[in-house]
C-alpha cells in the first residue's frame, strides 16, 4: 500500500527567493517578507530576458501571420528571409548554456520575485531520485514551473539560485508539450535551458526507467484554455496518464502549487470553448492575453510562491487496472485540494484585521480595519479599499477577523435563496462559522431554521434553534425533519448543504418543496447541476465557492 504525507503545521519551511538581484534564503514559517524590493535596473534586465524568451514564443506561434504581413508590407524577399530565419531557429543545433539559464532566471524580477517553499520532510525526499514533481497551475505562461524547478540547478553559479541545503539532483529534468520544440524562435531557448524534454511516451519511459527526478504540469494546454485572471482554475479531473506511469515504476508524487501564477496575465475567457476544442483536436491553444498596460507581454507582478506541500508514495503496479487509476487519481485530487486550502491564506487571500499605516481613499492612518487581503498572515500588506471596512466600535480586531469569508459566503447564499418570513430553511453543519451566521440571519428575517450539527446542545442553548438533528446519520436527519415539519408545509424552501457522506445530498434534495432552492458549499464528491436536474427538475441548485457561483 502507498501512503501520503501531510505537512504538520509548525514544521520548518525552507525558502529561497530569486528576482531581487541577490537571492534570499529563509527558514521557518514567518511569511512577512514574501514580496521583495526590486530596483529599476534589476526589473529592466529581467524584462529584457522575459521578452526575449516568451516574446520569441509569441513570435514563433504567429510566424505564418507575420510572414504574410511581411510579404504584403515589405515584399517577397523580406518574407522569404523571415521564413528562412524561422525555420533555421528550429533546425539549427544548440546546446545547454548555463549562462543563458542564469540570464533567464533574472526575469523573475518581472513577476515581483519568485520563491520556492519546501518543508523539512519533502526537502529530504527532493535530494534523492525516483520522484515526480507535479506543478499546478500552468497559467498563461508556465512561470512557476520555469522559475522554481529544474532550471535553478542548470544555471551558471547554481548556488545563487538554490542554496546547498536544497541539494536537488544535478540531472533533474522536466517535460513539456512536444509542439514547443517546433515553435520558431522559442525552440533554441528550450535547448539552451536543457531543463525540459518533449513529453512523448518514449521520453517519459526513459526518464522513469532511469529513476530520474523530473517535473511535469499535469494540466497542460487545458490549464491554459481555462485560465481566468484571479481564479485558481486547475484542469486535473481527466488526467490519468501520469498516474499510470508513476504506478508502473513505483514513483513518489510531490504536489507543488504556485500561488500568483494566474494573477500575472488577463485573458479572454469567452474563448474557452474554442481553446478547449483546439486542444482536443490539434493539441495546442491560442490564448489572447495581456499583462502590463504599457507593455502587454510583461506580467502584472505581485510575486510567485511555489509550495512543495504534499507527497504521495505510490506502490509499484506493473499493469494497473482502471480501478487502480481511479483510486490513486482520486487521492491525488483530494490531496491537491487539501494542500490548496491549507496554504491559500498564507499565499493567497484570507481574513485579516489591523491598523492602517499608509492610508488611501477615505481612510486615515491609525484606523482599525478588517476585510480580505492577499497574504493575510504577513506583517504588512497592501489592500484595495474595496476589500476593507472600519471595525465597529465595541468590537475587537480578533472578533472581526473571523467574519469576512463567513459573511461573504452567507451573503451569496442568502441572495440565491431569497428567504422570506415564514420559510423553512435547512442549514447543514449549523455549528460552523457560516452555519451560525446563517442561523442568526434567519432569526432576523423571521424564517424557521432547522439544522444539523454534532454539537446539538450548543445550537439549542446558545443559538436558540429548536429543531436540530445529527450530522452522522442521513436516515436520522430525514426522520427528524419530517417529524418537526409544520402542518400543511410541503418541505423546505431553502437548504445550505456541506455534507456529502451517507447520502446527505439526495436526502437533502428530497426534503425541498417544489420550487425550492439549494446551495452546495462542499468541494469533494458534490453533485453537478446536471445530476441534480436528473434527480429533481422542480428545484434550483447551485454549487458555490468564494468568488464563484454556478
Amino acid at each position: 500500500m502507498g501512503a501520503h504525507d501531510k505537512l504538520v503545521m509548525g514544521e520548518k519551511l525552507h525558502s529561497h527567493r530569486i528576482g531581487d538581484g541577490t537571492g534570499t534564503t529563509g527558514n521557518g514559517i514567518d511569511l512577512s517578507g514574501i514580496k521583495c524590493s526590486i530596483s529599476p535596473w534589476t526589473y529592466f534586465k529581467g524584462a529584457i530576458a522575459h521578452c526575449m524568451v516568451w516574446g520569441g514564443l509569441q513570435l514563433g506561434a504567429l510566424s505564418p501571420v507575420v510572414t504574410l504581413a511581411t510579404y504584403q508590407l515589405l515584399g517577397p524577399r523580406c518574407a522569404v528571409l523571415f521564413l528562412a530565419f524561422a525555420i533555421l531557429s528550429v533546425l539549427a543545433p544548440s546546446r545547454h548554456s548555463p549562462a543563458f539559464c542564469r540570464f533567464y532566471l533574472g526575469s523573475a524580477a518581472c513577476v515581483g520575485g519568485s520563491t520556492v517553499w519546501v518543508p523539512d520532510k519533502i526537502l529530504q525526499l527532493l535530494q534523492g531520485r525516483g520522484y515526480l514533481v507535479c506543478f499546478h497551475p500552468h497559467g498563461i505562461l508556465p512561470l512557476g514551473f520555469s522559475f522554481n524547478g529544474a532550471l535553478r540547478v542548470k544555471a551558471e553559479a547554481p548556488e545563487q539560485f538554490l542554496p546547498a541545503s536544497f541539494n536537488f539532483p544535478k540531472d533533474c529534468n522536466g517535460v513539456q508539450a512536444p509542439v514547443l520544440w517546433r515553435v520558431p524562435f522559442f525552440a533554441p531557448a528550450l535547448r539552451m535551458w536543457d531543463a525540459c524534454t518533449p513529453a512523448t511516451k518514449g521520453n517519459m519511459k526513459k526518464l522513469l526507467a532511469a529513476k530520474a527526478a523530473f517535473g511535469i504540469i499535469p494540466g497542460g494546454s487545458e490549464d491554459v484554455a481555462i485560465h481566468e485572471h484571479g481564479k485558481e482554475n486547475v484542469y486535473i479531473n481527466s488526467r490519468y496518464g501520469f498516474i499510470k506511469y508513476a504506478l508502473q515504476h513505483g514513483y513518489s508524487l510531490i504536489l507543488a502549487y504556485t500561488f500568483g501564477e494566474n494573477d500575472q496575465f488577463y485573458s479572454l475567457s469567452c474563448l474557452r470553448p474554442l481553446n478547449l476544442w483546439l486542444v482536443k483536436r490539434f493539441g495546442f491553444v491560442l490564448p489572447i492575453f495581456w499583462g502590463k498596460t504599457f507593455f502587454p507581454l510583461l506580467p502584472r507582478g505581485g510575486g510567485l510562491n511555489t509550495i512543495y506541500g504534499r507527497v504521495i508514495h505510490l506502490p509499484t503496479i506493473h499493469d494497473p487496472t482502471f480501478e487502480d487509476l481511479v483510486k490513486w487519481h482520486a487521492l491525488y485530487v483530494e490531496e491537491l485540494k487539501s494542500m490548496f486550502d491549507e496554504y491559500k491564506v498564507k499565499f493567497g487571500f484570507g481574513d485579516r484585521a489591523g491598523l492602517v499605516v499608509s492610508p488611501g481613499g477615505a481612510m486615515r492612518c491609525g484606523d482599525e480595519v478588517f476585510g480580505v487581503a492577499e497574504g493575510a498572515l504577513r506583517s504588512f500588506i497592501e489592500s484595495s479599499r474595496w476589500f476593507a471596512a472600519l471595525i465597529p466600535r465595541g468590537l475587537s480586531g480578533v472578533e472581526m477577523s473571523s467574519l469576512p469569508t463567513v459573511s461573504l459566503t452567507l451573503a451569496a447564499a442568502m441572495d440565491f435563496g431569497r428567504v422570506v418570513h415564514g420559510d423553512v430553511v435547512v442549514i447543514q453543519a449549523g455549528a460552523g462559522g457560516t452555519g451560525c451566521a446563517a442561523l442568526a440571519a434567519l432569526r432576523r428575517c423571521g424564517a424557521l431554521p432547522m439544522a444539523t450539527a454534532k454539537k446539538q446542545c450548543f445550537l439549542r442553548v446558545r443559538c436558540g434553534v429548536q429543531n436540530v438533528s445529527s450530522t452522522r446519520s442521513g436516515q436520522t436527519f430525514l426522520l427528524d425533519f419530517f417529524e418537526n415539519l409544520p402542518p400543511r408545509c410541503l418541505g423546505a424552501s431553502f437548504m445550505v448543504n456541506s455534507l456529502t457522506h451517507d447520502d446527505f445530498i439526495p436526502r437533502g434534495l428530497s426534503i425541498l418543496a417544489p420550487g425550492g432552492r439549494a446551495v452546495e458549499l462542499g468541494k469533494l464528491r458534490v453533485w453537478s447541476v446536471q445530476a441534480v436536474n436528473r434527480f429533481r427538475e422542480d428545484i434550483l441548485y447551485a454549487t458555490m465557492l468564494l468568488g464563484r457561483c454556478h
